[in-house]
C-alpha cells in the first residue's frame, strides 16, 4: 500500500511500503503534514486533489489532535476514492472529529453523495455537542446506505439529537421510506419540544417495519399521547396496508392519551378502524370506553368492529348514558355479544339505557338467550309512560329461570303491573318461584 505525504519543498510524493520511491523511505506519519498549508502554496495550487484519499492510512494520523483535525478543510478530501466496502480501512477514521461544516452536502459531486453512510461508526460522534451535530444536513444523508440489522452502530445514533425539519417525509425517494422505523430508540425524543412536535411527520412513519412482538422494549418508548393522529393513515394504496392496519393496538400505550377534549386524541383516532382483536384485557383497562366515538364503530356484517370487541373488557361505568348523543344511544344494543356480559361487567350497566327495540327476541343464540337476566338490575329500568323499557319487552323471552325470583328483592324491584306474559309456563314458574299467583302480583 502507498501513501502520500506533503513535503517542505510543496511537492506532493508517493512512498510504498518498500521505500520504493527514488531515494525517499520510511513510515509515513500524517500527523507530520502542514494540513493548514494544502490549498496555499505556491502557484495557488490545491494539493487536496493530488492525494488518493483511498489509499491513505488513517491509522497514523492523531485524532486527539485538534489542531491538526481543525486545520484539515474536510469539504476538499475526496470522498470518493475511499473503499467504503473495506471496513477495516475505515477503522481508523475518527468520524466525530470531523468539521461537517466545511462539507458540500447537496447538488452534483456533492460530499454527502459521496459517503457511505451507513459504513460509519456513528458511537465516534459526541451527541451530547449539539453545536457539531448541527452542522449535519441530515436530510442529504444517505439513509438507504445503512445496515439496520447492525443493531450496535444504529443504536449509538441519538435519534433524540437528529434535526428532522430536514428530513424529506414524502415521495418515493424520501428520507423516511429508508429509515427502519422498528429499529429506532424512542425514548431518545424529547416528545414536549415543540420543535420535535412541528418538525416530525408521522405520517412517514411506516408501522410495517416494526416487530410489534420482539421490539416491545423500543415501543415502550413511543409516546402514543404525542403522536398527531390526524397524520396516521386510515387508507393506502391498493396493494397496500394502512397505517391502523400495520399498528399493533395492543402495544399502544393508552393511558398516554389525551382522551377529554375538543381535539384529543381519542376525537381524531377513528376508533372504527382499529382492530379490536389486539386488544387484550390489560390495554382495555388503559381505554377510556366513554371517551371512544361509538359513531365511528361498524356494528353490522361479517368481521365487524362489535364482532370484534371483547365486550367483557369494556368499562361500562365510562359510558355516558343518558342525553341527547349518549354512547348508549348509539351503540347498537342488538349486536353485543351478550354472552361476554360477567356479572361485574353486568352491575356497571344501565339497563334503563338499552334501546330494548334493538334487542334481537328470537330464534337459537338470540340476544334474550345470551343475556344473564339473573345480573339484570330491574331498578333501572323505565316502566310508565310512552316509550317504556317494560312497553319494549318482549317478556315471553325473558328466561325466568334465571331470574332470582325467590329473592323478595328483585321481586319487589319488578313492575309487574307492566309485565305482559302469554305463556302459561312462564306464569306457572313465577307464581311457583315467589309463593304468589302472577295476577296477584300485577295487582299490586
Amino acid at each position: 500500500m502507498s501513501t502520500v505525504i506533503y513535503t517542505e519543498d510543496n511537492k506532493w510524493r508517493t512512498f510504498s511500503e518498500d521505500g520504493d520511491d527514488g531515494g525517499d523511505s520510511g513510515e509515513i506519519d500524517l500527523d507530520s503534514i502542514d494540513w493548514g498549508s494544502m490549498d496555499s502554496v505556491e502557484g495557488g495550487d490545491n494539493y487536496y486533489e493530488s492525494i488518493d484519499w483511498g489509499e491513505t492510512d488513517w491509522n497514523d494520523f492523531n485524532w486527539s489532535n485538534d489542531a491538526t483535525t481543525e486545520s484539515i478543510d474536510w469539504g476538499e478530501i475526496g470522498w470518493d476514492e475511499f473503499d467504503w466496502e473495506d471496513p477495516e480501512s475505515l477503522t481508523a477514521f475518527d468520524w466525530g472529529e470531523i468539521d461537517w461544516s466545511e462539507f458540500d452536502w447537496s447538488g452534483e459531486g456533492a460530499d454527502a453523495l459521496a459517503i457511505d453512510w451507513g459504513a460509519l461508526e456513528w458511537a465516534d460522534f459526541d451527541w451530547a455537542d449539539d453545536e457539531s451535530l448541527e452542522d449535519i444536513d441530515w436530510g442529504e444523508i444517505g439513509w438507504d446506505e445503512f445496515d439496520w440489522e447492525d443493531a450496535e452502530n444504529v443504536s449509538a445514533i441519538d435519534w433524540g439529537d437528529i434535526e428532522w425539519s430536514e428530513f424529506d417525509w414524502t415521495g418515493k425517494a424520501a428520507d423516511a421510506s429508508s429509515v427502519d422505523w422498528g429499529d429506532i430508540d424512542w425514548v431518545e425524543f424529547d416528545y414536549e419540544d415543540p420543535a420535535f412536535d412541528k418538525s416530525f411527520k408521522w405520517s412517514g412513519v411506516d408501522w410495517q417495519d416494526f416487530e410489534w412482538d420482539q421490539d416491545a422494549a423500543k415501543i415502550d418508548g413511543i409516546d402514543w399521547g404525542d403522536i398527531n393522529w390526524k397524520d396516521v393513515s386510515l387508507t393506502a394504496p391498493k396493494g397496500s396496508t394502512s397505517d391502523y392496519q400495520q399498528i399493533d393496538w395492543d402495544s399502544v400505550n393508552w393511558e398516554e392519551l389525551d382522551w377529554s377534549g375538543k381535539g384529543s386524541d381519542a376525537s381524531i383516532i377513528d376508533w372504527g378502524e382499529i382492530d379490536w382483536t389486539d386488544i387484550d384485557a390489560d390495554a382495555a383497562d388503559e381505554i377510556d370506553w366513554g371517551d371512544i366515538d361509538w359513531k365511528d364503530i361498524d356494528f353490522t356484517g361479517k368481521g365487524s368492529d362489535i364482532a370484534a370487541i371483547d365486550w367483557g373488557n369494556v368499562d361500562w361505568e365510562e359510558l355516558d348514558w343518558t342525553g341527547k348523543g349518549s354512547d348508549a344511544s348509539v351503540i347498537d344494543w342488538g349486536e353485543i355479544e351478550w354472552t361476554e356480559i360477567d356479572d361485574a361487567a353486568a352491575d356497571e350497566i344501565d339497563w334503563g339505557e338499552i334501546d330494548w327495540k334493538e334487542i334481537d327476541y328470537t330464534g337459537d343464540g338470540s340476544d334474550m338467550e345470551a343475556i344473564d337476566w339473573s345480573a339484570v338490575d330491574w331498578n333501572d329500568l323505565d316502566w310508565t309512560g310512552k316509550g317504556a323499557d317494560a312497553t319494549q319487552i318482549n317478556w315471553d323471552s325473558v328466561d325466568w329461570e334465571e331470574v332470582p325470583l325467590d329473592n323478595p328483592e328483585v321481586v319487589n324491584s319488578i313492575d309487574w303491573t307492566h309485565v305482559t306474559l302469554k305463556d302459561q309456563d312462564n306464569i306457572d314458574l313465577i307464581g311457583q318461584e315467589t309463593g304468589s299467583a302472577f295476577e296477584d302480583l300485577a295487582s299490586l
